[in-house]
C-alpha cells in the first residue's frame, strides 16, 4: 500500500501517539471537551432532533455493544455513534475549533462508542480524543474554509463566503481515532482513512445558510458522520480496502471537497510539538450559533446590571459578527427548535425572559410563548463597523456592541472578546463553568448524584481502567 507524502506522516502520528506524548494542557482540554459533549448530549434528549436520533438508532438496533447516552438503550457501536452524534449537536451548544468547526460531535461519539465496545482504558480514550481534535483542526486548516477574511488588496478587511464550503472534514481525523481504538496497524489505518474520505458528506454549508426554515440536518448531520467513522474503521479491521492515497495529488480529497487550495504543510507543521487543541477550542455558553454570542454577553450584562425587565425594553440593537446578516439569520420563521439556534433575534428574546441557557431555550413552551416571539420584533442585528479590519489587527478579539433602549435611556456595552473563547483569560470558561453547564444540561435526565459522579469520572478519566466505568454514570 502506498501512503506517500502527507498521508504517511499523518498515519505515523496517529499510530504512534501515546498519552505521555501529549502536554498536560492538551490532555485537560480533551477532558473538558468530553465533559461538554456528554452534557450537550444529555440536554439533546429533551428536544426533537435528539429524540428522533435515538428512535433511529433503536430502529437500526444490532448487538448491544454501546450505550445511547442518558438512556438505558444499548445498540450496535455504529448505531450508538449515530444517536450520540445527533444528541451532542441537537442544541447547537457543542464545542468548536477554528479551523474545523463543530469538531466534537463529529469525533467524540464515534470514538467513545468503540472505546466502550473494546473495554478501552480511560487513558487511551483521552489520548484518542486529543488526537482527533488536533488533526481535525490541522486538516481543515489546510483547505478552504466556510468563510475567509480578506487580508490584502482593495477588499482587505472584508469577509467572504465561498459558494462551496462545508464542515465535514473532521471525518478524516475521526476515523483515525476509531482505528486507533480498534488497534489497527498503520496499513489498515490508511484503508480506514480512504474509506472515510469516500463516506464524507458533501460540503453543503452554502446551501444550508440560504435555506429557510433550517432543516434538522443543519450544516452537517453529525449522526451520519459519527456512524460513518465507526463503519469505516470496522470495515478496515475486517479487510475492506480503501483509497489510502485519498489526500494526495491534484485529484485528492481537497479537490473532491470543492476547496480552492490544499496546503498540507499546515497539517504537519510542528505536529506533536505545538498543540493547537488548547488554543483553538471554543465553548458555547448559549444554545445557538456562535455569531450571536458576543451580543448575548453584552445584552445579558446590561439586563443584570440595570435589572431591565422585558416589558421595559423598547429596542435592542446589536452590531457584531457579519454572519447575523446572512439569509437564515435574518429569518423570523420558527418551525422547529432548530430554527431558534440560527434566527438571530430569538436568543435575545429568550435571554430577556431570563430562561436558563440550555434545553429551556428550545423547549416547546418557549418556542410557542407569544411574549418571546413578540420580543423578537424589538431586536435588530447588523455588522459592527470595521469588524473585519479590527480582526486583522487582532484575530483573537472579535468586537460587539449592544444598545438597549429602556426607561427613556440608552444602555450600551461594547466588548472585544466572547465568553468561551480561549483568549483573553477572562473569556475562558473555567472547569467550574463547564461542570455547571454539564449539570444544567443533564438535570432533566440524570439525578444530581449521577451528574456529580459523571463529571468526576470524566475529569479523572485517566484513572479509569475501563471507559465502561464512565458509561455507567451516564445511564439513568
Amino acid at each position: 500500500m502506498q501512503t506517500p507524502g502527507i498521508t504517511d506522516k499523518i498515519l505515523e502520528f496517529a499510530a504512534d501517539l501515546r498519552y505521555q506524548d501529549i502536554p498536560p494542557e492538551a490532555i485537560l482540554e480533551a477532558k473538558r471537551l468530553l465533559l461538554d459533549s456528554m452534557g450537550c448530549a444529555l440536554g439533546g434528549l429533551l428536544v426533537d432532533k435528539g429524540k428522533i436520533g435515538v428512535k433511529m438508532a433503536r430502529r437500526l438496533g444490532g448487538p448491544q455493544e454501546s450505550l445511547i447516552w442518558g438512556t438505558g438503550y444499548r445498540v450496535s457501536s455504529a448505531a450508538a455513534a449515530f444517536a450520540n452524534g445527533e444528541l451532542t449537536n441537537a442544541l447547537d451548544m457543542d464545542g468548536l475549533m477554528f479551523p474545523g468547526g463543530h469538531v466534537p460531535p463529529c469525533v467524540i461519539p464515534a470514538t467513545v462508542a468503540l472505546a466502550e465496545l473494546q473495554d478501552t482504558p480511560g487513558k487511551e480514550l483521552i489520548t484518542v480524543i486529543a488526537l482527533v481534535h488536533e488533526l481535525s483542526s490541522r486538516i481543515s486548516g489546510a483547505m478552504q474554509y466556510w468563510r475567509e477574511l480578506v487580508t490584502e488588496g482593495p477588499e482587505k478587511g472584508t469577509i467572504k463566503w465561498p459558494d462551496v464550503s462545508g464542515l465535514s472534514t473532521p471525518i478524516i481525523a475521526g476515523v483515525l481515532g476509531c482505528g486507533k481504538i480498534l488497534g489497527l496497524d498503520k496499513e489498515r489505518l490508511g484503508h480506514a482513512l480512504g474509506i472515510a474520505g469516500h463516506f464524507c458528506p458533501v460540503p453543503s454549508t452554502g446551501k444550508w445558510e440560504n435555506t429557510i426554515p433550517s432543516a434538522m440536518t443543519k450544516y452537517l448531520d453529525m449522526g451520519w458522520v459519527s456512524q460513518a467513522e465507526v463503519q469505516a474503521a470496522l470495515l478496515a479491521e475486517i479487510g475492506y480496502t480503501g483509497d489510502a492515497s485519498i489526500l494526495e495529488g491534484p485529484y485528492g480529497f481537497w479537490k473532491i471537497y470543492g476547496s480552492d487550495r490544499w496546503q498540507p504543510e499546515k497539517i504537519i507543521d510542528r505536529l506533536g510539538e505545538r498543540w493547537l487543541l488548547p488554543v483553538k477550542t471554543i465553548y458555547k455558553p448559549y444554545p445557538c450559533c456562535r455569531g450571536m454570542h458576543g451580543g448575548l454577553d453584552c445584552f445579558i450584562y446590561l439586563l443584570e446590571k440595570h435589572n431591565l425587565r422585558p416589558e421595559e425594553i423598547e429596542r435592542v440593537v446589536c452590531l457584531t459578527d457579519p454572519i447575523v446578516e446572512r439569509h437564515l439569520w435574518r429569518s423570523r420563521r420558527i418551525v422547529t427548535h432548530v430554527d431558534t439556534q440560527f434566527i438571530a433575534a430569538y436568543p435575545f428574546a429568550a435571554a430577556a425572559y431570563r430562561l436558563v441557557p440550555g434545553p429551556a431555550w428550545q423547549s416547546r413552551e418557549a418556542v410557542e410563548d407569544s411574549r418571546i416571539l413578540s420580543f423578537m420584533d424589538k431586536v435588530t442585528l447588523g455588522t459592527y463597523p470595521r469588524y473585519g479590519e479590527l480582526l486583522l489587527e487582532d484575530p483573537r478579539s472579535p468586537v460587539t456592541m449592544v444598545e438597549v433602549a429602556a426607561r427613556g435611556q440608552t444602555f450600551t456595552e461594547e466588548r472585544r472578546w466572547i465568553k468561551g473563547n480561549p483568549y483573553p483569560q477572562s473569556a475562558r470558561m473555567t472547569d467550574e463553568d463547564l461542570i455547571n453547564k454539564f449539570k444544567n444540561n443533564g438535570s432533566g435526565i440524570l439525578s444530581p448524584a449521577k451528574l456529580d459522579r459523571a463529571a468526576e469520572a470524566i475529569m479523572g478519566i485517566e484513572k479509569l481502567e475501563s471507559v465502561r466505568e464512565l458509561i455507567k454514570q451516564i445511564t439513568p
